[in-house]
């Protein structure tokens, strides 16, 4: 028996168009993927973010911090710093962790507040900036330096009351030319807009992961250049030795003016993907490799040459052997150590390692007596 069934002829063109899934630009670029490889590092997969406290939620040093005029670099929230150059300048502004009204998603942001307003053509050395230094050794495979370099791309929430084109910079240790700079505009006044960058391949001299424990790449904000430091160009591109762009809003001339930053992230490849949230501990303790705040130790002191071995392991290896300082658990003096009843002793130097603290030599004579005491400890780049 044969069995005839007939069907109305179709435009076959069109029946496989209707095959066609709407998997949007992503997904596009996902699908042109030509190797495992190309396709975990667009999605990227597993650990990602070159950035440690990138949502602002560790501050372990607590409060405002007030920066003046120091010559120096100053820590406000775990891992971000400001560099105020020269000194003597009459710059005043504060960093604060704050939490009123944040980005969606997040709940902690660091505030730049300028107090007191430089104009930084009044030194040609002016710098001043919010930045994060990343260490080598977190810069494994992007092959800084060499042909086969990896681009980065950086992404944040950000907020300012004054609108704007405002410069980042990437420095890179050991390059000529050092620093790539990349307008980034924001656009309404007191406004939360989310900013994406890609940084191209650096494939000059540069050594990257090579610099091991020391600073390998810092990324950094603008907030006001002088003209050693910055360029009157408005080409983005890779420069030496600058890190601002012709034209570029400069919050440290403006007195009252905030900048608000969270949600940075800084990854390999060509895209932004969505932020890494990590848990708090895991935070903390990356956060803990570089500063240690008034965690609490005690020590046993004995007759020779006046000095007390504590039994104080750090919660994880710091970067290199930190510089500590002592405080009294009575009172919190610096440099002194306490007994139950108040009495202190003067301590004089403190051995360390990366592990912890090994010798403390003070000024007490008794053998015997234990004393109290916390402490800070400092590795940080």
């Amino acid at each position: 028996m044969t069995v005839r069934i007939n069907k109305s002829a179709f435009n076959i063109r069109e029946r496989l168009s209707e095959l066609e899934r709407p998997i949007g630009l992503k997904g596009s670029e996902l699908m042109r993927a030509e190797t495992a490889q190309e396709a975990r590092d667009f999605v990227s997969a597993g650990r990602k973010n070159l950035i440690i406290n990138g949502d602002m939620k560790i501050h372990q040093r607590g409060g405002t911090i007030t920066v003046t005029n120091t010559n120096n670099s100053i820590y406000g929230l775990d891992r971000w710093r400001t560099w105020c150059y020269p000194s003597g300048v009459s710059a005043v502004y504060t960093l604060q962790q704050l939490s009123s009204n944040p980005p969606p998603g997040f709940y902690n942001y660091l505030r730049w507040t300028t107090t007191t307003s430089y104009a930084v053509s009044g030194n040609v050395n002016s710098f001043f900036d919010l930045n994060q230094a990343v260490e080598g050794y977190n810069l494994k495979g992007i092959d800084i330096g060499k042909s086969t370099a990896k681009p980065l791309t950086i992404s944040f929430w950000v907020r300012s009351s004054i609108a704007g084109k405002y410069s980042f910079s990437t420095y890179y240790v050991g390059a000529n030319p050092s620093s790539y700079l990349k307008y980034y505009v924001i656009n309404s006044a007191n406004t939360w807009e989310y900013k994406t960058i890609t940084i191209p391949p650096q494939t000059a001299t540069a050594t990257g992961e090579g610099q091991g424990n020391l600073t390998g790449i810092i990324v950094s904000w603008n907030m006001g250049m002088g003209t050693a430091y910055a360029t009157t160009s408005t080409t983005e591109g890779y420069y030496h030795n600058k890190y601002e762009l012709g034209g570029s809003v400069r919050i440290i001339e403006n007195t009252n003016a905030t900048f608000d930053i969270t949600g940075v992230q800084l990854e390999v490849g060509k895209n932004a993907t969505e932020f890494e949230h990590r848990s708090y501990g895991e935070e903390l303790a990356l956060c803990q490799r570089y500063y240690l705040r008034r965690l609490y130790g005690g020590g046993l002191s004995v007759d020779i040459e006046d000095a007390s071995f504590p039994a104080v392991q750090f919660p994880v290896e710091m970067r290199a052997n930190p510089s500590v300082t002592v405080y009294a658990y009575s009172d919190e003096t610096a440099n002194a150590m306490s007994r139950y009843a108040g009495t202190k002793c003067t301590v004089s130097s403190v051995d360390t390692s990366t592990r912890g603290i090994s010798l403390i030599q003070h000024n007490s004579e008794s053998a015997g007596r234990a004393w109290g005491f916390s402490y800070d400890a400092s590795a940080e780049l």
